[in-house]
C-alpha cells in the first residue's frame, strides 16, 4: 500500500480504505507478507475483476491512445469471458 500511495499521490490511510473495500469485494486477495508489507494480487476468479479488466480492455485505448500506442507491436490483450451463473 506504501507503494500504491508514494506512485499515486494519494494518502496512505486512503489507499488502506481502498484496498480493504477491493478485498471486501472480492477484486483482489491477500497474497505473502513481507516484513510489514501485506502483498494482494487480482482475484481473477472475480467476476468482477473480470469485468473491471473488459471495461479496462475495451475503453483503455479510447481514454488513453498515448498509453497503447507504444503496445501496438505486443501481441492484443486477452479479454476474460463473463461469468456465467449457475
Amino acid at each position: 500500500m506504501t507503494e500504491v500511495s508514494k506512485k499515486t499521490g494519494v494518502s496512505w490511510v486512503t489507499v488502506r480504505k481502498i484496498f480493504l473495500h477491493m478485498e471486501g469485494l472480492g477484486v483482489i486477495i491477500k497474497t505473502n507478507k513481507i516484513g510489514k508489507a501485506q502483498l494482494f494480487k487480482l482475484n481473477l476468479h472475480s467476476g468482477l475483476t473480470r469485468d473491471i479488466l473488459r471495461l479496462e480492455t475495451g475503453l483503455g485505448p479510447e481514454l488513453f491512445p498515448h498509453e497503447y500506442e507504444e503496445k501496438q507491436d505486443n501481441e492484443p490483450q486477452k479479454v476474460l469471458p463473463a461469468q456465467t451463473a449457475v
